[in-house]
């Protein structure tokens, strides 16, 4: 029988001490959003917003989303949010916004409660975001977190609403969908904020690559069902991209990614890049006009 080392199992016990306290304290600073989205009104410019977290006892403070990820800037659109209410067990909870720091929003939690309810509508300024056609989801504009939070030990659970007949793209993993509603598998708010999504009543979906298993996706979204079509001569170009980029990095920091386009006049123009994903937002005739759609090779290459 082998005798272990005083010294080496005081050192075993020690580590798996340590390990069960790094545990402890990871369950206790982290927390999960549960975030319902229901953009059925998208095409008048307003997506409503529900969400729930836990919270204790005490002097508590919301944040909105203030550096966007890809604008590098503090561009939060925090002028685009209305109709605040946060409630507790079904009764409204006072709160103040803070004098200073104009996202976060100050409150105080009663005994008792472990819970609360956050609801606000988004209200974009028209040609920004959507058409009566489609809309860009963007997550940084539709829920509050607790203040001093990191991210990354922050978990979001959400569920999209769409308009009747509509469709949508994200690289975000689903977790199941019905009908007009989708539910995403629960992510980091790191992530989360980082993966935006389309929907539209005119969608297509186009898989460029699916080399390796990694998936390349071009989805489409348009203010007129004829504007999706592709010349063949734009799709075997597309795929080029894939091709080429490969070769020039040799590696992929990702595991799949998607195109996000929107082709509308008046759904505003857009180019911001993601970890698996990238919104482009160009005009409706990007696909059939020769000047048009050099703008958007640009802008996707």
């Amino acid at each position: 029988m082998i005798k272990l080392n005083k010294n080496f199992h005081r050192k075993i016990v020690l580590l798996f001490a340590s390990l069960a306290f790094c545990a402890s304290a990871f369950a206790q600073n982290s927390s999960t959003i549960k975030l319902n989205v229901d953009a059925t009104e998208a095409a008048r410019n307003i997506l409503h917003v529900k969400e729930t977290m836990a919270v204790k006892a005490g002097e508590f403070t919301l944040f909105y989303p203030k550096w966007i990820p890809g604008e590098h800037a503090p561009t939060g659109t925090i002028n685009d949010m209305v109709n605040l209410f946060i409630t507790a067990n079904g009764k409204p909870l006072a709160w103040q916004r803070d004098d200073v720091e104009m996202f976060a929003f100050h409150l105080t939690v009663p005994p008792g409660v472990n819970q609360i309810e956050i609801a606000f509508d988004d209200v974009s300024q028209p040609g920004t975001i959507s058409s009566a056609q489609l809309s860009r989801i963007k997550w940084n504009r539709l829920l509050l977190y607790p203040e001093g939070a990191k991210s990354d030990d922050v978990q979001v659970a959400a569920s999209l609403k769409m308009p009747a007949d509509w469709k949508y793209a994200t690289s975000l993993a689903v977790d199941g969908e019905s009908a007009n509603l989708v539910n995403f598998k629960s992510i980091s708010l790191t992530y989360f904020i980082d993966s935006p999504a389309i929907i539209g009543k005119n969608f297509k979906k186009i898989v460029l690559s699916n080399d390796g298993g990694v998936l390349h996706e071009m989805d489409i979204v348009a203010d007129n069902a004829d504007a999706l079509e592709v010349k063949s001569e734009t799709l075997a170009g597309w795929k080029n991209l894939i091709k080429e980029a490969n070769l020039m990095f040799g590696a992929r920091h990702y595991n799949s990614y998607r195109f996000l386009l929107t082709l509308s006049d008046v759904g505003g123009s857009e180019g911001l890049e993601h970890h698996e994903s990238s919104e482009d937002g160009v005009g409706e005739k990007a696909l059939s006009d020769p000047n048009e759609l050099l703008d958007l090779g640009d802008l996707l290459g």
